[in-house]
């Protein structure tokens, strides 16, 4: 970045700058709670009863597009079979292995422990319970 900057600096009015890498954690609050879920599903137009596979499809959705940056770029996309493995040392192995000290490393997946909804239908009530 700094010889493109040194090269081009007549020509440029401004620099961003960032991390390095991009960690995403946390819980979209609005999906937090059931509440949340339900004005989500129906904003969606997502029936209770489709909630499942329309999960699923998202959830696909998402692991295609990573595989497919991770193969675009030349990168392992790599499937970790515990949360508690340390990524950071995942990804400082194969960028050590692979010379890499700039851009995309990797791509690792997992399925980490959460909080989840459970849906059952209510025959009697005729609605569903949380």
């Amino acid at each position: 970045m700094e010889r493109f900057f040194n090269k081009y600096h007549d020509r440029i009015i401004g620099l961003l700058s960032g991390a390095d890498r991009v960690l995403f954690r946390g819980v979209p609050r609005s999906l937090s709670y059931a509440s949340g879920l339900e004005i989500f599903l129906s904003s969606v137009h997502v029936l209770h009863k489709d909630f499942g596979d329309y999960a699923a499809e998202i959830s696909e959705q998402l692991k295609q597009h990573a595989q497919k940056v991770a193969e675009q770029e030349q990168r392992p996309y790599q499937y970790l079979e515990s949360p508690r493995v340390s990524k950071e040392e995942i990804a400082r192995q194969i960028a050590a292995r692979d010379g890499i000290e700039e851009g995309l490393i990797c791509v690792l997946a997992c399925v980490e422990p959460c909080r989840s909804y459970t849906m059952s239908r209510d025959r009697c009530q005729r609605h569903w319970c949380r």
